[in-house]
Order: structure tokens, then sequence, then C-alpha cells
């Protein structure tokens, strides 16, 4: 795993397919910011945990680190 761009990220996924990495921070509201390890935003998302579908947005390793 990579340095994360920000402090006290919440989650970290990487892509089977290409092995990006990502870092995503929880906004509060059930959405997740996601990052690239160079601090590049990438996309929103509804948070993980809440969303009964994420095994289907992630086509790779997700870990919860908060």
């Amino acid at each position: 795993m990579r340095q994360a761009p920000y402090p006290n990220p919440d989650w970290w996924e990487r892509n089977n397919d290409d092995g990006q990495e990502f870092f995503g921070y929880d906004n509060g509201d059930g959405t997740t910011s996601w990052y690239t390890p160079d601090g590049g935003y990438d996309s929103d998302t509804k948070t993980p945990d809440e969303d009964r579908d994420s095994w289907k947005i992630y086509s790779g390793n997700l870990k919860k680190l908060s």
C-alpha cells in the first residue's frame, strides 16, 4: 500500500485490472471521496459500508482503514 495523499483515510482500494490504488475519505453524508496516492481527485461514491452493492463497484481489493 502506498502512502495516502492526506491524513487518516477511511478506505483503501486497489483495482485488480490495472493495479491503480485509491484512498477514500468519508464525507459524513453517506458519500466517500476517492483520491490517487499523488492527491488527484478521482470520484465520489456512496460510502461502501452503506452501499449494499459495494462488491459490484470495486473491482479490486477494498479495505476499511478506520
